[in-house]
């Protein structure tokens, strides 16, 4: 018998071009072209590092590679081509400069001109590191939160609006979604990954069973539940940390909605970006055909799980770039799994003509570079620890119920 060969990856960028496309930039960058209609998306999820022989040659535009004598927004977003490193000192150690003109950039204005590239190449000079030294830290002033029904939305730097405004929400999401809740409009009840949850009750009859979305969140659940008591392996040693208020994850009709539309696509990666506003992903396939639903779940939830035991975090709990890039280490299925503010679940199992398919979507997405995986210390054992105004403690689960 044939074996069954099992899949599961974030995104692995093609190699090789399949389709007669041709797209470029204007004036300056008239010359500088992608030849393959995926090339945006594949630089935002960072393929321009990881894959470069293939995407700097293929997808010139969307890297910024071609070479210009433009300011920093004509280079890559990704990729420095310079072998520069300047950082701090003392609490500013970790936050760097990877340009010789960062300082020059920045002294014109280039940190709210061109946020994309500037707050991940020239952090020093832009402060943009979160550290207590830094201006552009997080900020808990009220003045950045909004009123009323959006008290709790908030932005995290003062220049948030300003950026809103040249609409660096859509053309830099994964920064200004994180850091720009409110100029973002990003806590909207509009979304798909905020507004009310239509439970699993009431989810369309569409191809999944009630005990198949069943499957899905209780996996889920556990697992969250598991790593909050402090009892799931680590493959850096020890167990990962206790979490103090991981949400419990509720079953969302429309997320799963989302899910199927791309798993009827029968492509095996990642939805586009724009598709999917505030959700994350996490996809998986087995060669063998029309497997059982409930059994595929119980593959792909354990395979991304799996990722812990196998690679490992490590104690700081950060997914850092330097964890997220390792080579052959995939950890982003885990983390986006066990996401504390990730509460919202939505999976779909296509049988596709190839191979059984499984994505799964979150929301909000998780997965924010830089960030606490989740909030260590110990398991709530009031409600009050949730520190959440609709949250509910389930101590025996370690979990925070929404309601």
């Amino acid at each position: 018998m044939t074996a069954t060969i099992a899949y599961f990856a974030l995104l692995a960028a093609t190699t090789s071009v399949v389709t007669a496309y041709l797209n470029c930039g204007k004036g300056a960058e008239s010359n500088c072209c992608d030849k393959h209609q995926s090339c945006r998306y594949w630089a935002g999820i960072n393929e321009c590092r990881k894959n470069p022989n293939w995407m700097l040659s293929n997808c010139q535009l969307s890297c910024r590679s071609c070479k210009t004598d433009s300011v920093p927004n004509k280079l890559s977003t990704q990729v420095s081509r310079y072998n520069y490193l300047a950082c701090g000192k003392g609490a500013e150690s970790n936050c760097c400069d990877k340009h010789p003109s960062c300082s020059y950039w920045a002294g014109i204005n280039e940190c709210r001109k061109n946020p994309s590239w500037m707050l991940f190449n020239c952090q020093l000079s832009c402060r943009s590191c979160e550290t207590d030294s830094v201006p552009n830290k997080p900020s808990t002033q009220t003045s950045l939160c909004g009123t009323g029904d959006k008290s709790g939305c908030c932005d995290k730097v003062e220049h948030c609006a300003l950026w809103a405004r040249s609409n660096q929400c859509k053309s830099n999401p994964n920064y200004m979604l994180r850091n720009c809740q409110l100029s973002c409009n990003a806590c909207s009840t509009d979304s798909v990954a905020t507004k009310p949850s239509r439970t699993l009750e009431s989810c369309s009859d569409n191809g999944m069973t009630r005990e198949q979305r069943q499957k899905f969140l209780d996996m889920h659940n556990n697992y969250r539940s598991i790593v909050a008591k402090g009892q799931a392996k680590d493959a850096y040693g020890g167990n990962a940390p206790r979490a103090a208020r991981m949400k419990k994850m509720v079953y969302d009709c429309d997320i799963e909605e989302s899910a199927m539309r791309h798993a009827k696509r029968c492509y095996f990666a990642h939805s586009p970006a724009h598709e999917r506003e505030n959700l994350g992903e996490n996809l998986y396939y087995t060669s063998e055909l029309r497997v059982d639903k409930i059994q595929a779940a119980e593959q792909g939830i354990k395979a991304w799980f799996d990722e812990l035991a196998e690679f490992g975090v490590g104690q700081e709990n950060v997914l850092t770039e330097q964890l997220w890039n390792r080579p052959k280490t995939q950890i982003g299925h885990y983390t986006q799994m066990v996401w504390q503010d990730t509460y919202k679940l939505g999976c779909y199992v296509e049988w596709c003509s190839s191979m059984t398919y499984v994505v799964c979507q979150y929301g909000p997405k998780g997965n924010w570079l830089g960030d606490p995986i989740y909030e260590k210390g110990n398991s709530c054992a009031t409600d009050a620890d949730c520190k959440c105004s609709n949250c509910k403690c389930s101590k025996e689960e370690a979990l925070c119920i929404v309601h």
